[in-house]
């Protein structure tokens, strides 16, 4: 398996687990989206995206495995869903639309290189709006400004 379909999930409330294996590299726009019942996903090779909405909606995702071969995080793609912690990986780009909003057992926020972020447009409240459980947040870089 190299390639997931648009959509291809969307909506399928029996999905409890998925493994992608190597050779998936992008995880395309509203795959998973609204899989109420999706608790883990294993990525096996190296994902480089993932696309808008992926896993909105997708309630009982705990976790999600942030690796350095990541480049792009999609518009709302973790949008209300259930995770703990978030790693923006060295060279993710992101969108303004808020990637991780409304996830309200968002806790903990590691940024590995602020240096990237054009801050004088976005804000870290862009991308993680009405996550109000947020404790702890670390940068890895100097910052000049927020």
């Amino acid at each position: 398996l190299e390639r997931i379909g648009y959509g291809v999930f969307k909506g399928m409330e029996s999905l409890k687990s998925i493994t992608l294996p190597v050779g998936v590299t992008v995880i395309p726009e509203r795959a998973f989206c609204d899989c109420k019942n999706l608790e883990k996903v294993v990525v096996q090779g190296e994902v480089t995206s993932i696309g808008d909405l992926a896993f909105s909606g997708c309630e009982k995702l705990a976790s999600f495995d942030f690796s350095d071969t990541i480049k792009y995080i999609g518009d709302s793609s973790f949008y209300k869903t259930a995770i703990t912690k978030v790693v923006i990986p060295e060279n993710a780009d992101t969108d303004e639309g808020g990637p991780f909003s409304n996830c309200d057992k968002l806790e903990t926020i590691v940024f590995e290189d602020t240096s990237k972020y054009p801050w004088e447009y976005i804000t870290p409240s862009d991308y993680f709006f009405r996550c109000n459980n947020v404790k702890e947040i670390y940068f890895k870089s100097i910052l000049k400004s927020i």
